[in-house]
């Protein structure tokens, strides 16, 4: 009879379209020496590239590793959360690390040291480290993220302020999968998976910081954060939505700190391209804006000449001026 060993550690791999960096990525997972058996969770979101051939041919040739791994493929793309909860709704381990198939871990000893942090000490739920910030296709400088924090041990406070807060890449999480009780629904339509799933675990247990560079987090152009554009009134409708949920799932303890940071992005969706020329929408949100930032409401005077004068009262100050040489009270550019 072959007993089988207890699954400490999950780790899954997320990818989608990763052709030039999931084989780094998959070997940086599979080098980790441990004294417990962990498992590798590969999903894969409908990749139209090569990534697939490239997990297959790694599967083939893995004859040397112990270490359990499963290759999911979606039939078709369903975006990042989606893929995630899938891949999490199969996950044996205790623990829970992560690691997307655009970056990579740089040392072997990475899932030991997190493993026994948090096995030593139930009140943590999250366990995470320092990373490089590496730029590959983009002409800007890399950095260390977290070069000058300032302590090692964080709650959900520290999570949340009056602007969106984020100092843990997600390859360099660990999260007890008891602190992950039941993922919400509402969770697979946002578009930000490691902000939501940190407050969520963080509700549980604190959170504890490793100084160790242990991983390299990759900012390429087809990149997420790389996408993100702050112009875009649909990725800025998204962050809306989950600030609004994360604050239900938080019974509203931190409502004043929520409401500022939706603040902060109805004030960006003014400016956005789906909203240029379009005086309605923009009076709309400006409301909104004055709404979440009450009662310290910042750009109150750009926002009333900008977006709340309608177009019709800035043209006729205009041909007044033209005709008499007087500035009306209301005019645009004297309020």
């Amino acid at each position: 009879m072959v007993l089988q060993t207890e699954i400490k550690v999950s780790v899954i791999i997320l990818t989608y379209n990763h052709e030039k960096y999931i084989k780094k990525a998959i070997e940086s997972v599979l080098m980790q020496k441990t004294t417990f058996d962990y498992e590798v969770i590969i999903a894969d979101d409908f990749s139209t590239d090569r990534t697939k051939e490239i997990i297959q041919d790694i599967l083939t040739n893995n004859h040397e590793s112990k270490v359990s791994i499963r290759y999911i493929r979606n039939e078709k793309n369903l975006g990042v959360m989606a893929s995630w909860i899938n891949a999490y709704s199969q996950v044996n381990g205790k623990y829970i690390a992560i690691c997307e198939g655009d970056d990579f871990w740089t040392i072997d000893s990475k899932l030991q040291k997190q493993f026994e942090v948090l096995d030593s000490h139930p009140q943590f739920s999250i366990c995470f480290h320092n990373v490089n910030v590496e730029y590959v296709d983009i002409n800007e400088k890399n950095y260390i993220l977290n070069e000058n924090i300032e302590k090692d041990i964080f709650t959900i406070d520290d999570l949340i302020g009056e602007e969106e807060i984020w100092f843990m890449a997600t390859a360099s999480l660990m999260i007890r999968h008891e602190s992950l009780k039941s993922i919400p629904n509402w969770i697979l339509k946002s578009k930000s998976g490691d902000i939501p799933i940190i407050m969520l675990a963080a509700r549980n247990g604190h959170i504890k910081y490793l100084p160790d560079l242990m991983a390299t987090y990759q900012k390429h152009s087809r990149g997420m954060s790389m996408t993100d554009h702050k112009n875009d009134a649909i990725f800025l409708k998204n962050r809306i939505y989950m600030y609004k949920m994360l604050n239900l799932e938080t019974k509203f303890q931190y409502n004043y700190r929520f409401k500022q940071i939706l603040s902060g992005y109805y004030y960006l969706m003014l400016d956005s391209k789906q909203l240029q020329n379009k005086y309605i929408s923009q009076f709309i949100v400006a409301l909104k804006y004055f709404y979440y930032s009450y009662p310290k409401i910042k750009n109150i005077k750009v926002v009333i000449k900008n977006h709340i004068i309608p177009p019709v009262i800035l043209e006729f100050s205009r041909l007044i001026k033209r005709k008499t040489g007087i500035i009306p009270t209301f005019d645009k550019n004297t309020l």
